[in-house]
């Protein structure tokens, strides 16, 4: 017949809780790594649907000023653009592809998407948008946003931070209360006998 001594088995409950208390904590904290990655995927998603909607918004508007070759109404709404928190710049093109007005603090094409710095240095935490100026099919021109997302993405990211400080340190509290509770019950069952 097969024994086990008392001993033995509480060797063997004692490591199993303890081997399981370790993949508890490792499962929680590759957890929060996975729930961290997806909060700023969908971050970056939020910031790119957005700005593309703008985009989209503001095309529709410079239709009529594109084709009357009034180009001061498109100087006005590249400034603007050029103010919010969202867009780095703002540019407005011909159909050949020929800038027709830039806001003020407008980097060149080149700059912009990184051709002209090595590794492509200044285009990094920026996305182009370009859409086209149309209305029922009929394209005249086109619209080149650069989208700023680290300035957005920036202050989403210290909130996030501070989510994930505060759940590690549940989780750490959590797993002190464990420890304090298995050394009671412990304690209290080598005093009894099995």
């Amino acid at each position: 017949m097969f024994s086990i001594s008392r001993k033995t088995l509480r060797r063997v409950t004692w490591w199993g809780m303890l081997l399981t208390t370790i993949g508890a904590i490792a499962a929680l904290m590759l957890y929060s790594t996975t729930l961290s990655q997806r909060q700023y995927q969908a971050l970056y998603q939020q910031t790119d649907q957005l700005a593309q909607l703008m985009t989209r918004q503001v095309g529709v508007q410079a239709y009529d000023a594109l084709v009357d070759k009034n180009y001061q109404p498109l100087q006005t709404m590249a400034n603007e653009l050029a103010t919010e928190p969202l867009i780095r710049d703002a540019s407005f093109y011909q159909l050949n592809g020929s800038p027709v007005v830039r806001s003020t603090n407008a980097l060149p094409l080149e700059t912009a998407v990184g051709l002209t710095t090595p590794l492509g240095l200044e285009s990094q935490g920026r996305q182009q948008l370009m859409t086209p100026i149309s209305r029922g099919g009929d394209i005249v021109g086109f619209l080149r946003l650069t989208v700023e997302h680290h300035s957005v993405i920036n202050e989403a990211k210290k909130q996030l931070q501070s989510n994930m400080t505060e759940f590690r340190l549940l989780i750490g509290l959590a797993l002190l209360l464990g420890a304090l509770l298995m050394t009671m019950l412990t304690r209290r069952s080598a005093r009894l006998s099995w």
